[in-house]
Protein backbone atom coordinates (compact mmCIF):
# COMPACT_ATOMS: atom_id res chain seq x y z
CA UNK A 1 0.00 0.00 0.00
CA UNK A 2 2.78 2.35 1.04
CA UNK A 3 4.68 1.46 -2.44
CA UNK A 4 1.49 2.95 -4.20
CA UNK A 5 0.88 5.61 -2.32
CA UNK A 6 4.53 6.49 -3.59
CA UNK A 7 4.27 6.09 -7.01
CA UNK A 8 1.50 8.28 -6.81
CA UNK A 9 3.45 10.99 -4.61
CA UNK A 10 6.59 11.05 -7.22
CA UNK A 11 5.42 13.18 -10.45
CA UNK A 12 3.56 14.89 -7.76
CA UNK A 13 7.24 16.12 -6.13
CA UNK A 14 9.16 16.59 -9.84
CA UNK A 15 6.62 18.85 -11.10
CA UNK A 16 6.36 20.68 -8.46
CA UNK A 17 10.36 20.89 -7.97
CA UNK A 18 10.92 21.51 -12.05
CA UNK A 19 7.81 24.09 -12.27
CA UNK A 20 9.52 26.16 -9.23
CA UNK A 21 12.69 26.17 -10.83
CA UNK A 22 11.31 27.05 -14.35
CA UNK A 23 9.33 29.54 -12.34
CA UNK A 24 12.49 30.65 -10.93
CA UNK A 25 14.65 30.62 -14.29
CA UNK A 26 12.49 33.35 -15.46
CA UNK A 27 12.65 35.85 -12.99
CA UNK A 28 16.52 35.34 -13.56
CA UNK A 29 18.47 37.87 -15.49
CA UNK A 30 21.52 36.42 -16.00
CA UNK A 31 21.74 33.51 -18.70
CA UNK A 32 23.77 31.55 -16.22
CA UNK A 33 21.26 31.67 -13.23
CA UNK A 34 18.39 30.63 -15.61
CA UNK A 35 20.70 27.73 -17.67
CA UNK A 36 21.30 26.32 -13.75
CA UNK A 37 17.38 26.89 -12.61
CA UNK A 38 16.26 24.84 -15.70
CA UNK A 39 19.44 22.25 -15.25
CA UNK A 40 18.19 21.30 -11.67
CA UNK A 41 14.18 21.54 -12.83
CA UNK A 42 15.45 18.62 -15.21
CA UNK A 43 17.44 16.88 -12.87
CA UNK A 44 13.93 16.46 -10.84
CA UNK A 45 13.26 13.55 -13.38
CA UNK A 46 16.62 12.00 -12.20
CA UNK A 47 15.27 12.02 -8.76
CA UNK A 48 11.78 10.65 -10.04
CA UNK A 49 13.39 8.08 -12.17
CA UNK A 50 15.64 6.75 -9.12
CA UNK A 51 12.32 6.62 -6.83
CA UNK A 52 10.83 4.47 -9.35
CA UNK A 53 13.71 2.16 -10.03
CA UNK A 54 14.26 1.76 -5.80
CA UNK A 55 10.29 1.23 -5.81
CA UNK A 56 10.12 -1.68 -8.13
CA UNK A 57 13.18 -2.96 -6.75
CA UNK A 58 11.24 -2.99 -2.87
CA UNK A 59 8.29 -4.18 -4.31
CA UNK A 60 10.07 -6.98 -5.74
CA UNK A 61 12.27 -7.87 -2.60
CA UNK A 62 8.89 -7.54 -0.71
CA UNK A 63 7.27 -10.55 -2.88
CA UNK A 64 9.92 -12.45 -4.11
CA UNK A 65 12.37 -12.10 -0.78
CA UNK A 66 15.89 -11.75 -0.11
CA UNK A 67 18.45 -11.26 -3.37
CA UNK A 68 21.99 -9.17 -2.50
CA UNK A 69 22.13 -7.92 -6.02
CA UNK A 70 18.50 -6.13 -5.60
CA UNK A 71 19.37 -4.74 -2.19
CA UNK A 72 23.08 -3.34 -4.22
CA UNK A 73 20.41 -1.95 -6.62
CA UNK A 74 18.19 -0.54 -4.28
CA UNK A 75 20.90 1.21 -2.33
CA UNK A 76 22.27 3.09 -5.36
CA UNK A 77 19.39 4.32 -6.57
CA UNK A 78 18.21 5.54 -3.03
CA UNK A 79 21.33 7.34 -2.40
CA UNK A 80 20.96 8.27 -6.34
CA UNK A 81 17.86 9.73 -5.19
CA UNK A 82 18.55 11.04 -1.99
CA UNK A 83 21.42 13.25 -3.44
CA UNK A 84 20.21 14.70 -6.37
CA UNK A 85 16.69 16.15 -4.85
CA UNK A 86 18.88 17.39 -1.86
CA UNK A 87 20.41 19.55 -4.66
CA UNK A 88 17.36 19.88 -6.28
CA UNK A 89 15.88 21.23 -2.96
CA UNK A 90 19.35 23.24 -1.97
CA UNK A 91 18.10 25.59 -5.10
CA UNK A 92 14.39 25.10 -5.21
CA UNK A 93 13.37 26.34 -1.79
CA UNK A 94 15.29 29.37 -1.73
CA UNK A 95 14.28 29.81 -4.87
CA UNK A 96 10.68 29.93 -4.08
CA UNK A 97 11.19 31.95 -0.86
CA UNK A 98 13.08 34.44 -2.92
CA UNK A 99 10.26 34.63 -5.66
CA UNK A 100 7.13 34.89 -3.27
CA UNK A 101 9.41 37.23 -1.09
CA UNK A 102 9.78 39.90 -3.65
CA UNK A 103 6.12 39.72 -4.61
CA UNK A 104 4.95 40.81 -1.35
CA UNK A 105 4.07 44.78 -1.42
CA UNK A 106 6.68 46.64 0.27
CA UNK A 107 5.86 48.75 3.57
CA UNK A 108 7.83 51.76 4.58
Amino acid sequence: MNLTVDFVFIPTYVLAIGLVCSYAASAFHSEFWKQFALSIGWITYIVGLADVIENVLLWSLLTTGFNSTLIAIAKIATQTKISTLVISLCFALPSLAILILSRLPRTT
